[in-house]
């Protein structure tokens, strides 16, 4: 019998299965950074001042998808696009309300800046009918009646922010969600997170993954056949997974919604299966919703939260643990750190060139080396404050991916910005990038050696959301 799943995990899957781009159940994120923790025997860690603000570069005006709206066929318009239709909220006799649409059901840019793609042009278009008034919406209108689509099932877009298009993958042999996924320069592995096992209208009957999944990188690009590697001490939802010194290490995570402090790793045979599992020294508090980052001879746990009760409110404490150089690449004791802010709960951090990139929940960037461990950096931030109008107030899930010199920054439906990493590790012009198309969350992100980001399951908005095994990958686009 499957294991039974708490309160929290069920209301929060079910919250993602009916299309939602927040996370069900959980409280805002706070205007302001919390209170700092007093960490044990922590270093002191300074934010340097603010570089002066760089403007977004942004390759506009795009034109519009002119995709069908998500109210006739999946998908989700574009981020900056409203779609061209009447919601009619009135008090009718009849008790419905039949009124013709006005508009033509296509995704249109919001052009509240008054500009639009070529052949485009700005028109005030009424979006809503209520007995207290109309909501009207400026859109970008194409000249003629036919208006070419674009994005999926249409004209592709062509590659943008210096990010390619993104490319489908062999798909897992699972749905995930809430898993964790990294590569080496052979294979990408993924495990744990929730699987669905039936849905029904009163709801989802949900299973904790044990699995370790990897698919071979192939030399001319893709990946191969996905097979089992190994199997988990226990199932586990939420933690951070990483490669070091030939083994794969698992840390904290959530369990029958309790947070874990243990550490285990295995080795990597040849063939992508696993060793043995061994228990290593666990962290100092149980912790989930983190990442955990490879660097030289040290492991690195960042982000995430220590509040299993609002798993929103994420933490200063950064901890740190030497893996031994020998054969046995065994962690003794943990090290603990203070950052000068709370990372974004959710995975808001990037490692590049030995320096981490972190965002907070209020969209801020800042960096530090890794090696020094204080004095961090503020970077330019993405143009995002914590949120984005999806429908729905309050806090997003997001992912941060260094590629080499180029910085993503993925969020819910999509939404890819890039930045430029300068060779002394710097930030600058972020943008628009090539859109990965029906994603929400709950997804897991890696990268490879060669430069190649890969997105695995999560939710989406297809009609097959509801199971999705789907892999997709991009790579920088050479200038």
């Amino acid at each position: 019998m499957p294991p039974r799943l708490s309160t929290g995990v069920r209301l929060l899957l079910l919250g993602l299965l009916g299309f939602s781009a927040c996370t069900s159940g959980s409280r805002p994120l706070p205007a302001s950074s919390p209170a700092p923790v007093a960490p044990s025997d922590a270093g002191s860690l300074a934010v340097s001042p603010s570089p002066p603000a760089e403007a977004p570069t942004w390759q506009g005006p795009r034109p519009s998808s002119f995709r069908p709206c998500p109210r006739k066929t999946a998908g989700g318009c574009d981020y900056g696009e409203g779609c061209d239709y009447t919601a009619y909220d009135l008090l009718c006799v009849s008790g419905s309300c039949d009124t013709p649409q006005t508009g033509d059901l296509r995704c249109h840019r919001i052009c509240d800046d008054g500009a639009c793609g070529q052949g485009e042009k700005c028109v005030r278009r009424t979006v809503g009918v209520s007995d207290t008034g109309e909501a009207q919406l400026p859109l970008c209108l194409c000249a003629g009646k036919d208006c070419p689509e674009r994005g999926p099932g249409g004209i592709p877009w062509p590659a943008e922010g210096g990010l390619a298009p993104w490319r489908q993958e062999r798909a897992m042999p699972a749905d995930l969600y809430y898993h964790a996924a990294t590569a080496t320069p052979e294979r990408l592995l993924v495990s744990g997170g929730l699987h669905i096992q039936a849905i029904s209208g009163s709801g989802a009957s949900l299973e904790e993954n044990a699995k370790v999944f990897s698919a071979p990188l192939l030399a001319e690009g893709g990946l191969g056949e996905w097979t089992k590697s190994g199997t988990l001490p226990v199932p586990v939802i939420h933690h951070g997974m990483a490669v070091l010194a030939g083994r794969l290490f698992i840390a904290g995570g959530q369990r029958q919604g309790d947070f874990t402090a243990e550490v285990v790793s295995a080795p990597i045979q040849g063939d992508g299966t696993l060793g043995p599992w061994r228990e290593e020294a666990p962290l100092p508090q149980p912790r989930a919703w983190h990442s955990l980052v490879a660097h030289g001879r040290e492991l690195w746990v960042i982000a995430g939260t220590l509040d299993k009760a609002d798993f929103t409110r994420g933490t200063r404490q950064l901890w740190r643990a030497k893996v031994s150089s020998d054969s046995g690449a065994r962690v003794s004791r943990w090290e603990a750190l203070e950052a000068p802010f709370p990372p974004h709960y959710d995975q808001g951090v990037a490692l590049s060139g030995g320096r981490l990139y972190a965002v907070d929940g209020r969209g801020q960037l800042s960096s530090v080396a890794l090696d020094a461990g204080r004095d961090w950096r503020a970077e330019p931030s993405p143009p995002w404050k914590g949120s984005v109008d999806f429908g729905a107030s309050g806090h997003h899930l997001v992912r941060l991916v260094a590629l080499h010199d180029t910085l993503l920054l993925l969020m819910p439906r999509g939404l890819t910005l890039t930045a430029s990493l300068q060779p002394d590790g710097t930030v600058k012009d972020w943008r628009q990038a090539s859109r990965l198309h029906h994603l929400v969350d709950g997804f897991a992100t890696a990268s490879d050696p060669k430069g190649r980001v890969y997105v695995l399951g999560g939710t989406t908005s297809a009609p097959t959301m509801q199971r999705n095994p789907e892999v997709w990958s991009t790579t920088r686009v050479a200038p």
